[in-house]
């Protein structure tokens, strides 16, 4: 069974975090039952200038950490955003981060992660596409937003 950790931030961000997080593993990973995933709910946008990152420990262990100050949707969005790089890392499709070299590899092709190009990045573009796609996903699946919106 999975295991989904979330710690810092209120209580209702937590759980918040904890039910988007819930959602995209299931439309994500859904054969996946061995996730370790840890998020941390931090000063991250202060700290480091962000609103959220995703790392891969091992095959199957994760820490997403994510800016607490975010508003409830851009803080949906942004979990849905670090999930698709969950994916990536749990399915092979993101290795090999080389920070000497400043390379990663992605589908076994090998990328620069310099700052100037990372936003155009595969891995980011997938991302972005569909963080919007997912949270509004999760937004109809919880009753909030409905197909007439």
């Amino acid at each position: 069974m999975n295991c989904i950790t979330v710690s810092g931030g209120t209580k209702r961000k937590r759980a918040l975090v904890e039910s988007v997080t819930e959602f995209m593993v299931q439309q994500l990973l859904p054969r996946h039952r061995t996730l370790d995933i840890e998020i941390i709910l931090s000063n991250l946008m202060k700290d480091s200038g962000v609103c959220g990152f995703c790392n891969a420990h091992a095959d199957r262990e994760f820490i997403i950490e994510l800016d607490k100050t975010l508003d409830h949707y851009d803080l949906i969005e942004t979990v849905c955003h670090e999930m698709i790089h969950l994916k990536q890392y749990a399915r092979k499709e993101l290795t090999k981060y080389n920070f000497k070299e400043k390379t990663v590899l992605w589908k076994n092709d090998k990328y620069s992660i310099e700052a100037e190009e990372y936003n155009n990045s595969p891995w980011e573009i997938e991302a972005y596409e569909y963080e919007f796609i997912y949270a509004k996903k999760y937004l109809i699946h919880t009753g909030v937003w409905t197909e007439d919106d």
